[in-house]
C-alpha cells in the first residue's frame, strides 16, 4: 500500500513534465508578459519622396534674366543695371566698367536715413548723373530711354544733356554733378548728390547757387591804386 502511494506521487511530476515537453511552441510565463508590437501600414505620399533640392523650387522660365551687376525694378518688373557704390565720408566711388558697358546705370546713396536713386550715363566723354525724381510731377519714375530721359508716371520727356523738358514742364536744374574719373573708378561727392536730389525735387532752376552780378561786384576785391587802370 505504501509502495503504491509512492508510485502515484512520483508519477504526477513525471506526467506534468511530459505535458510541458510535448508543447514546445507554448510561451513561458516571462515570454507571455512581453507582447510584440503589431506591424502598422505606412503610407508614402509624393511629398515624402521629394529631395531637399526639389522643395520650394520654381521653373526658371518664370523668373526674369538677371545679369551680374543688375537687379529687377519691382515697380515695373523689368531689369535695370545697377551699381553699388562705396561711400566713405563724402566720397562716393562707383565702377567705370559697369557704367561704360551699358546704356545707363542706376545707383543709390544715403540721404537722411533713407536711400535716394540716381541714373548715370555717358554722353561722349562726359558722365552725367540725374536724380530719378521727376522735376515735373515729383514721382520716382525717371529712366533713360534711348537718347532722352522719360518719366514713367507723367510721361514728361527731358533732354538727356541739358535736362530741359520738351513740352514746357519744369525741367532738371541747370548744371551737372561734378565727377572725377580715374582708372576704373568714378568718384562723386555725397554732398553734391544729395544737394542735386533736393534741388531736383524742389524744382530749383540751378544745381548750385549762382550769385547775381551785384553780389559778384560786391565780393570782388579792389585792386590797389598802383595797379588799377
Amino acid at each position: 500500500m505504501f509502495k503504491r502511494h509512492r508510485l502515484i506521487l512520483v508519477a504526477i511530476p513525471l506526467l506534468s513534465l511530459a505535458v510541458a515537453c510535448s508543447a514546445p511552441g507554448a510561451p513561458s510565463v516571462l515570454e507571455s508578459q512581453v507582447a510584440e508590437p503589431e506591424p502598422q501600414d505606412i503610407e508614402i505620399h509624393d511629398s515624402d519622396s521629394q529631395t531637399p533640392e526639389d522643395e520650394g523650387t520654381t521653373p526658371s522660365a518664370s523668373l526674369p534674366a538677371i545679369t551680374p551687376g543688375s537687379r529687377v525694378d519691382p515697380s515695373i518688373g523689368t531689369t535695370h543695371v545697377w551699381d553699388y557704390p562705396t561711400v566713405a565720408g563724402d566720397e562716393v566711388k562707383s565702377l567705370l566698367s559697369v557704367a561704360a558697358a551699358n546704356d545707363h546705370v542706376h545707383f543709390e546713396v544715403p540721404f537722411f536715413g533713407d536711400m535716394v536713386e540716381f541714373v548715370g550715363y555717358f554722353i561722349d566723354e562726359t558722365f552725367i548723373v540725374r536724380a530719378t525724381v521727376c522735376p515735373a510731377c515729383g514721382e520716382l519714375a525717371v529712366d533713360r530711354e534711348g537718347d532722352v530721359l522719360l518719366c514713367g508716371a507723367c510721361g514728361t520727356v527731358f533732354d538727356d544733356v541739358t535736362g530741359l523738358s520738351e513740352n514746357g514742364d519744369p525741367g532738371y536744374p541747370e548744371g551737372h554733378v561734378p565727377v572725377t574719373i580715374s582708372g576704373d573708378t568714378i568718384t562723386m561727392s555725397l554732398v553734391d548728390l544729395q544737394h542735386a536730389y533736393t534741388r531736383t525735387a524742389s524744382g530749383t532752376e540751378t544745381l548750385t547757387d549762382q550769385p547775381d552780378a551785384a553780389e559778384q561786384e560786391a565780393d570782388a576785391v579792389p585792386l590797389p591804386p598802383c595797379c588799377a587802370r
